[in-house]
């Protein structure tokens, strides 16, 4: 049997397109230093933001788009096809890997009429259109879908879906077929890197538990029915703290803005809010993590918090049973049930040795399964089975 090699391919030029830079070089910055070491060519098209200067002091290529992430205007989404047309057919790329539902869309638009052959579209997670049941997005779905089903269904694309709920029910609704989609779970975790060394495994580590809600402040998110688990601990006189690393996305009515924000300010047992950028830093000095997500692609939270031994709480959903075995390596809740997820803190805070045997047999299960060096390769030899073909 013939085995594949790099120098098989004539050209090598690969192409990650994603709303936001943060998106690439939090999640795929290791996976594009693989490729650079194996010959290829990288350009990341992104908009500018924060992590784009990240991205060119690490010799990346990088491409403004035009684009925002959550517009709906018809001649700003016009004018952002067309700029990103333009950089395809400038760059005339080997391989494309697009990132998020709108980058999949255009993106696998413009490779059908510049005949990009080898197409990778990576559904991160279902996103509003799918998870919301308001009625705006009901009819949004409605209108959208079958333009949506039109795109990608007649598309030569290779589908990678994270967990595989996702890519049953994208099969369900007839958009993609298994002969083009694959399980890739999710980015991988730097096992190496997120390790705590100079923790022996104790609970607590101080004299208050500290709990960390490693996500954006939205309702998909699970915040909301955290809170209310939080405030019943609370009540109880249970000695804990509340730590809180993700950006607050406030609704526009400032009103509404302002009530969210006063009550958070008057929560006794928050102690930090804040998006943090070194993550390490703060895991290290955390004693429970707990992400009650409606629904993940599948959350690097999770694998980085079960990397440094950490007991997770999270709920019974696609993206974080994934990560998390029920009562082994960490608790899994129902869904938007803050009693389940108030039963499981105290259940952990009461039993600090449960914490110390989920923890460790959290760090080896990622270990196993999810260090970043075994996704990138199953990656890789995806992109390199397209390039000889």
């Amino acid at each position: 049997m013939h085995k594949l090699k790099i120098n098989d391919t004539k050209n090598k030029i690969i192409i990650f397109t994603a709303n936001s830079s943060w998106y690439i070089y939090n999640f795929k910055l290791s996976l594009i230093n693989l490729l650079i070491s194996k010959g290829f060519k990288i350009y990341v098209i992104s908009p500018i933001d924060e992590y784009t200067n990240k991205l060119k002091n690490q010799k990346i290529n990088h491409l403004k788009w035009d684009s925002k992430s959550d517009s709906i205007n018809l001649i700003s989404e016009i004018k952002s096809i067309i700029n990103l047309y333009k950089i395809y057919k400038e760059i005339n790329p080997n391989l494309v890997h697009h990132f998020t539902i709108k980058c999949v869309l255009y993106g696998t638009i413009i490779c059908k009429f510049l005949k990009i052959k080898n197409i990778y579209n990576s559904i991160t997670g279902l996103g509003n259109l799918f998870l919301r049941h308001q009625l705006k997005f009901k009819i949004l779905f409605y209108l959208i879908f079958p333009f949506y089903k039109l795109i990608l269904k007649n598309s030569k694309s290779t589908f990678i879906f994270q967990n595989d709920a996702d890519k049953k029910y994208f099969e369900k609704l007839n958009i993609v077929n298994p002969d083009n989609s694959i399980l890739i779970r999710g980015s991988g975790v730097d096992t190496e890197f997120f390790n705590n060394h100079e923790n022996n495994n104790t609970f607590p580590r101080d004299e208050f538990w500290k709990i960390l809600f490693p996500g954006r402040i939205i309702k998909e998110k699970g915040i909301d029915e955290l809170l209310i688990a939080c405030d019943s601990l609370w009540h109880k006189n249970l000695k804990f703290k509340l730590y809180i690393a993700g950006k607050l996305v406030l609704p526009k009515n400032k009103k509404n803005a302002q009530k969210i924000i006063n009550k958070i300010n008057s929560l006794p047992y928050l102690e930090e809010i804040s998006f943090k950028q070194n993550m390490k830093r703060i895991y290290k000095k955390i004693d429970i993590v707990v992400l009650p997500s409606w629904r993940e692609g599948l959350s690097k939270a999770l694998l980085e918090a079960a990397s440094m031994s950490l007991p997770i709480v999270t709920s019974d959903v696609p993206g974080c049973r994934d990560v998390v075995i029920h009562g082994i390596t960490g608790l899994l809740v129902k869904k938007k049930d803050p009693i389940a997820i108030e039963n499981a803190i105290e259940l952990l805070i009461k039993n600090p040795e449960l914490c110390s045997r989920l923890g460790s047999n959290a760090r080896a299960y990622v270990i196993k399964n999810f260090k970043d060096k075994l996704i990138n390769d199953i990656t890789y030899n995806a992109y390199l089975k397209s390039l000889t073909l």
